[in-house]
């Protein structure tokens, strides 16, 4: 069986592929809930990073994952809970979620840029 290369279609994109409109409903709701969700957090008494802790262990997991580490995210949470001993693969996950949290922490100081 011969393999054909991917082909990318020409910009700008066509109708067929992309519907512009609906794209851009989605867009707009996408955008509506991230405000009301950042809403949410400022009026809320907890913690921001509170909440957003399981989506970021989540995150870590998964993307660890892509690596070839064997961990699941309640695996994580018990260790995490000192209920359980830290493996390699949690380990990992964990370097992975701290390194997150350092990136977001030196945003507050350090723009984006090349």
């Amino acid at each position: 069986m011969k393999r054909k290369p991917f082909v990318p279609f020409k910009l700008p994109l066509s109708e067929d592929v992309v519907n512009q409109m609906r794209f851009l409903r989605e867009l707009i709701e996408a955008n509506k809930a991230m405000v009301e969700y950042q809403t949410m957090l400022r009026h809320s008494k907890l913690h921001p990073r509170f909440l957003l802790r399981p989506i970021m262990l989540k995150e870590a997991v998964q993307s660890t994952k892509i690596e070839g580490t064997q961990v699941t995210l309640d695996e994580v949470m018990e260790t995490e809970a000192q209920s359980r001993k830290a493996n390699s693969d949690v380990r990992e996950a964990l370097n992975y979620y701290e390194a997150l949290v350092a990136g977001m922490d030196a945003l507050k100081e350090i723009p984006i840029c090349s």
